[in-house]
């Protein structure tokens, strides 16, 4: 743990004793959307679309004037046959409604109307939001002005940036659900099935604990004017069909120790050129439990000393703690869980257990145990930092090489399979018939 780099013991370890505690938060402070968009926020297929659509980047107040015309519109003057063929999708809350079920993109006997578009286009806002937060603005976007206003780059409103990038991910999905069905995945999935049969009642009862007499009226709120309840409901069957199939698709696909061989030696030169051979070293996996000092004296510069008595107790507890393990089975399993249970960490919930640790991560004393060149799986000891003692299980050690062309060629099949399923299915597109209704989003954050 290195004090000039990231320490992997984290700053709950060096909180001073008498600092107020850290209160969890009550309640979850989350939008009702984004509690929505957590039931099926899955981590691989979002990364795997998010860097298909990345490629160019577009807040809001309310799009009406007091004569009922539309704020900020900009008449038609872009290509009908991409994105810029308006300067604004924008329009009232009676137009958006009025043409929700208005059809603006086909995928063989598929289609996307304005109330699905509406979904997709606020859920790629939304996610931006969520990923970048307060750095939106140094991004160049101001979620408190229209984003049919704004440039993100030169072509390009940031209102275009992500209806472009709904309709691509609108594509992704369906490409992904349409394999799948054809695959017969949808039926023969037991997961996607219990999903599906509980879906509608879990939404409803989510919009409905948020204080939404509907899931239609959360909607209208959160997603705006024109989104319609089968269409939510729509676009989360088709996105968690999709991601169990790409999934599936995934895990099949997945590399050899021969290939992940091959292809670090096929690519030999540049991993070098970068500083990396099959000499660089190893990541380890190590799991403690920290057991900090009680009591110290706090300074004026709110440093905080013990005394020996403070850190020989600490000493005395650590070592009870390895002896008790030492008593029973002391294996990896039970070490992980005295850590949930003894553990000044904040890691206990995972056993106490970090991996992929690198030569230097650590402070010195924690570092040079781990990387012990004698260290081997299931070794054992106490370690003192400045943290406090540390009860030291080692879990194992990965090459550095290996993990680094594991991990570059898993991302490059992962990227392979939504390109793949997209191929096989034309997409027809109408701009010109596109509207989005509004949603004041200063006012969710």
């Amino acid at each position: 743990m290195n004090e000039n780099e990231i320490n992997q013991v984290p700053d709950e370890a060096i909180v001073q004793p008498e600092a107020e505690e850290v209160k969890k938060p009550v309640g979850d402070k989350r939008s009702p959307m984004e509690i929505a968009i957590a039931v099926v926020a899955v981590v691989l297929i979002v990364a795997v679309i998010a860097a298909l659509l990345m490629g160019g980047v577009s807040g809001v107040t309310d799009p009406t004037e007091p004569d009922g015309s539309v704020a900020g519109t900009v008449p038609p003057d872009g290509n009908h046959d991409d994105v810029t063929c308006k300067g604004t999708y924008t329009v009232s809350d009676e137009q958006a409604a009025a043409d929700a079920a208005k059809v603006v993109a086909t995928m063989g006997d598929q289609a996307l109307t304005n109330a699905d578009l509406q979904i997709y286009y606020w859920m790629q806002v939304v996610s931006f939001l969520n990923e970048y937060g307060t750095y939106a603005s140094a991004l160049g976007m101001d979620y408190t002005k229209p984003l049919d206003t704004q440039m993100m780059d030169e072509n390009w409103t940031w209102q275009q940036y992500f209806l472009d990038c709904g309709l691509d991910a609108w594509n992704a999905y369906e490409s992904l659900a349409q394999e799948a069905i054809a695959a017969g995945f949808d039926k023969e999935n037991e997961d996607y099935q219990t999903y599906i049969a509980a879906l509608r009642d879990d939404i409803t009862a989510s919009a409905e604990a948020a204080g939404f007499a509907s899931l239609e009226e959360m909607l209208v709120q959160y997603v705006g004017p024109g989104s319609t309840e089968e269409a939510y409901l729509d676009y989360m069957q088709t996105y968690y069909l999709g991601y169990l199939y790409f999934n599936a698709l995934y895990e099949q696909m997945l590399p050899t120790d021969e290939e992940i061989e091959t292809y670090f030696e096929s690519n030999a030169a540049d991993y070098e050129a970068n500083g990396l051979t099959k000499d660089t070293g190893n990541y380890v996996d190590v799991r403690h439990i920290l057991v900090m000092p009680n009591g110290g004296t706090t300074a004026e510069d709110g440093t905080t000393t013990y005394s020996e008595e403070e850190w020989e107790a600490a000493r005395v507890e650590a070592q009870l703690i390895l002896d008790n393990w030492l008593a029973g089975e002391a294996t990896e399993e039970t070490f992980a869980d005295l850590a949930k249970v003894n553990t000044d960490d904040s890691n206990g919930d995972q056993g106490g257990l970090y991996t992929y640790v690198a030569e230097g991560d650590m402070v010195t004393e924690f570092n040079d145990w781990c990387f012990d060149e004698s260290r081997e799986i299931g070794d054992y000891g106490l370690v003192k930092t400045v943290y406090g003692y540390h009860v030291m299980y080692f879990s194992g050690s990965h090459p550095i090489w290996y993990v680094t062309a594991q991990a570059d060629l898993e991302t490059e099949i992962a990227n392979g399979i939504i390109p793949a399923a997209m191929e096989k299915y034309e997409t027809t597109v109408d701009y010109t018939s596109m509207v989005l209704g509004y949603v004041d989003l200063a006012a969710e954050q």
